[in-house]
């Protein structure tokens, strides 16, 4: 977790830990590979030991541009022990958060995944019914997670500044010569040798916090590498 206490950020990412928590940090690893990863709010990498929790989430709420909302197949039924939706009370932070969002005219993107559906109308408290009625990523799934991540950088690309250096810029010399071998052939064979110079290069020369991370920089590069041989 970060110790950083800013309190400007561009994109923040909405979730359940009981719901989606996997895929936020995924997300939020593959947006770090392209925007200053201090421009990302999500709540377990910014909010420090001995802040304040409402506080930390309303400064945020201040500066932030976009909010992605993850929605996964609990997100709506996930209730306190005595049954009653989180979702329906009024202090539940993801409702607050959300409405905020809303209310303050913040580019909100549903993002529904692992199967669920986004919810109708009826089935959300009156604060957060807007969000139904917004362009969002339906289902969003492992196998197409990087396209439609690529589809997303795009949007947020218009909105919040790329991070002004490359934390990678040994892997655009080695996606050149990749694209220089193949780009007469389409042999299988050596893409995917030249998938595995790749996965070599990215675990040599970096140390990575999580797997997610070097997933989400595998995901990201193997798609431009598809891409560009393809051309």
């Amino acid at each position: 977790m970060s110790n950083d206490s800013r309190t400007s950020f561009d994109i923040f990412i909405s979730y359940r830990r009981d719901d989606a928590a996997w895929v936020a940090g995924r997300i939020h690893d593959f947006l770090k590979i392209h925007f200053d990863e201090g421009r990302i709010f999500r709540d377990t990498e910014q909010i420090a030991l001995g802040q304040k929790f409402p506080a930390a989430i309303q400064r945020a709420l201040d500066s932030c541009k976009v909010m992605l909302v993850i929605i996964g197949q609990e997100w709506l039924r996930i209730a306190y022990e005595d049954g009653r939706r989180r979702l329906d009370n009024p202090e539940d932070w993801v409702r607050i958060e959300i409405s905020s969002a809303l209310e303050r005219g913040m580019l909100v993107i549903p993002i529904v995944v692992d199967g669920a559906k986004l919810p109708s109308k009826d089935a959300l408290p009156d604060v957060l019914q807007g969000l139904v009625d917004l362009q969002g990523i339906t289902s969003l799934t492992d196998r197409y997670f990087v396209y439609q991540m690529l589809n997303l950088l795009d949007t947020l690309k218009g909105i919040v500044q790329l991070a002004s250096d490359s934390k990678y810029p040994h892997i655009d010399e080695l996606k050149e010569l990749v694209r220089e071998n193949l780009i007469e052939e389409d042999d299988e064979e050596l893409l995917e040798y030249m998938r595995d110079r790749l996965r070599d290069e990215i675990i040599e020369k970096h140390e990575y916090d999580s797997y997610n991370e070097y997933q989400a920089e595998l995901d990201f590069e193997e798609s431009r590498l598809y891409k560009n041989t393809r051309k």
